[in-house]
């Protein structure tokens, strides 16, 4: 299946179980407690905090949402793994004002039903993990939710997880409650599989997490909701890696088309030699949200959420011209081609920021690419060095910063 395919598919499935399709909120969200809208769940929030009326029993839609700054933060490894991204999609489901216990076994039965019956996935390869309870919170373990889980599924696959992993929040403040996840295993040898499951291991993935909403964390304290929702979210990017058998998201047809046009413009072939492959996803993924932010109207600045966009922007194009042998203008000429592919609003008004981003860090850029190919097999970095680069040779700061992050440079005590 393409991935047009699979998002249709997720849609249409809710559709016919009597799910509105609500069109999808700006990567703005709708309050400041966040810098984006960082997941579907965000534009009901008011919903669930019993502010405002739902105009749906139950709603499903496809999300745009980014995680590149506050409590959900997967910008440093993008590109050092094969399945983050800054700028992902959410396919989503709720149910609002519902009975938990009701709802929960719904959504539970739906989301097996579409990913067992519908998109053929194999049983033997997904594992379920629920809350295991909290002492702190005080919030006891969610045995309904396992219990539920074994009318489907063996209880070996079924495994609990305390608040780090299965206790879901927004944000610092706001809606949130204990959730269930469906992992997948990629590997080709699947035994023990239980063991990597929310281990980081880039083949047993998280690909759906039910989230039951029956709590609004504020001040640091937990409130009981007057009312309950259900909160579905399916990570799209990595659904599609697991339909179309891949083991990193680059590799589907989400960034593939992306990888051919870094490829047109710089003419060097995507490996896995010289940090080429980690520039490739860097690039793709960090441009791709660069250029819906901008749709979204959120523009580079030096602080607040345009800083994110600003950072992108430019350790897109440090890993451009330091290890895919980047020219002046090829930052601009890759994204021109894929605003053209994306075919989205405000073409010109985007091109135009883009080539400006390129031409105002430019030369800085260059500079410290000749700075940094010296430093490429150095672990450690003294004070005198760092200030070298920073006032000496005028290097920006956050890149500086952001070269030794990726490349795991610390200062020499």
């Amino acid at each position: 299946m393409t991935s047009k395919e699979i998002e249709e598919t997720f849609i249409n499935y809710f559709n016919n179980k009597n799910y509105t399709f609500v069109e999808q909120h700006s990567l703005i969200p709708p309050d400041d407690t966040i810098y984006f809208t960082n997941s579907g769940m965000c534009q009901f929030k008011d919903i669930f905090l019993g502010i405002k009326d739902s105009k749906y029993e139950n709603a499903c839609n496809s999300q745009l949402c980014i995680r590149a700054g506050g409590k959900h933060n997967d910008f440093n490894d993008v590109g050092y793994d094969t399945y983050h991204h800054t700028l992902f999609k959410m396919l989503g489901n709720w149910s609002f004002n519902c009975e938990t216990s009701q709802q929960k076994e719904q959504n539970i039965y739906y989301a097996w039903n579409l990913l067992t019956e519908i998109f053929k996935l194999d049983p033997k390869r997904i594992y379920i993990t629920y809350f295991g309870g909290d002492d702190i919170l005080n919030i006891p373990e969610d045995i309904e939710t396992k219990n539920i889980w074994l009318k489907f599924i063996d209880e070996s696959h079924i495994i609990p997880f305390g608040k780090c992993d299965n206790f879901w929040m927004m944000a610092d403040d706001g809606p949130c409650g204990p959730c269930t996840e469906i992992h997948y295993d990629l590997r080709d040898d699947t035994t023990f599989g239980e063991k990597l499951v929310n281990t980081n291991d880039p083949l047993v993935i998280e690909i759906w997490n039910i989230v039951f909403i029956q709590y609004n964390l504020k001040d640091g304290k937990l409130e009981k909701l007057d009312k309950y929702h259900v909160d579905t979210g399916c990570g799209f990017e990595r659904l599609v890696m697991v339909l179309q058998d891949k083991k990193s998201s680059y590799d589907t047809d989400v960034f593939q088309p992306i990888f051919a046009m870094i490829e047109s413009v710089t003419k060097v072939k995507y490996c896995d030699k010289n940090k080429i492959d980690v520039s490739y996803r860097i690039i793709a993924d960090h441009l791709r949200t660069v250029i819906f932010s901008l749709q979204d109207d959120i523009t580079p600045d030096e602080r607040g959420r345009g800083y994110i966009i600003t950072k992108m922007i430019k350790r897109s194009m440090l890993y451009l011209y330091l290890y895919l042998n980047g020219q002046r203008g090829w930052f601009y000429g890759i994204g021109k081609l894929m605003l053209e592919y994306f075919n989205v609003k405000k073409q010109n008004v985007i091109m135009y920021i883009i080539q400006n981003e390129e031409n105002k860090y430019g030369n800085i850029i260059w500079k410290s690419v000749v700075e940094f190919r010296k430093l490429l097999n150095v672990s450690e970095i003294s004070k005198d060095t760092y200030d070298h680069l920073t006032k000496t040779r005028g290097i920006y700061k956050d890149v500086v910063d952001q070269f030794m992050i990726d490349n795991n440079i610390k200062f020499i005590e």
